[in-house]
C-alpha cells in the first residue's frame, strides 16, 4: 500500500479554488501608478469640495452664488468617488471612474462657459487650465493602464 505524502491545508487555497483563480492572479500586485493617481484624485476631490463651499482655495475662485457652490462641490464629490473606485483595482469600478472623470471635465467646461469659474485674471485661467489638464491626464493614464485592472 502506497501512502500519499501529508500535505497541509490552507484556507487561502480553498478560496482561490472556489473563485476559480490561481494563486498568481490572487496575489497580483497593484500598479503603483494607479494607486498614486487614485490617492491624488481623493485628495483633489476633497480640495474641490472645500473650494465649492468656500468659493476660494489656494487662489482659485468660484462665483459666490448657490449654483457655483453646488456644481463645484458636486464635481469634487465625483472626483473623490472616482478615486475611491480606482483604489478597488476592478475594471468595472475603473469604467465608472472614467465616466465620472468625463463628467468632471465636462463640468469644468460648463462652469467656465457659464462664468461660474471667473476668468478675469491670468492666474485664475492658469489654475482652471491646469486643473482640467490634470483631470484629462488622469483619464488618459487610466485608459492606457486598463490592463492593470482585474
Amino acid at each position: 500500500m502506497v501512502r500519499k505524502p501529508l500535505t497541509l491545508y490552507h484556507p487561502r487555497d480553498a478560496c482561490n479554488n472556489i473563485a476559480g483563480q490561481s494563486n498568481s492572479v490572487a496575489s497580483r500586485k497593484r500598479d503603483p501608478v494607479i494607486t498614486i493617481i487614485s490617492a491624488l484624485m481623493v485628495i483633489l476631490g476633497i480640495a474641490e469640495v472645500v473650494t465649492g463651499f468656500r468659493h476660494s482655495f489656494f487662489g482659485v475662485r468660484t462665483a459666490p452664488i448657490a449654483m457655483a457652490t453646488y456644481l463645484g462641490a458636486g464635481m469634487g464629490l465625483l472626483y473623490f468617488v472616482a478615486g475611491v473606485l480606482m483604489l478597488t483595482a476592478k475594471k468595472s469600478a475603473a469604467a465608472i471612474a472614467l465616466c465620472l472623470l468625463g463628467a468632471i471635465i465636462l463640468g469644468r467646461v460648463v462652469m467656465v462657459v457659464t462664468d461660474l469659474y471667473p476668468t478675469d485674471s491670468v492666474s485664475q485661467l492658469i489654475a482652471i487650465v491646469l486643473a482640467t489638464s490634470i483631470a484629462c491626464a488622469f483619464f488618459v493614464v487610466v485608459a492606457l493602464k486598463w490592463d492593470a485592472f482585474v
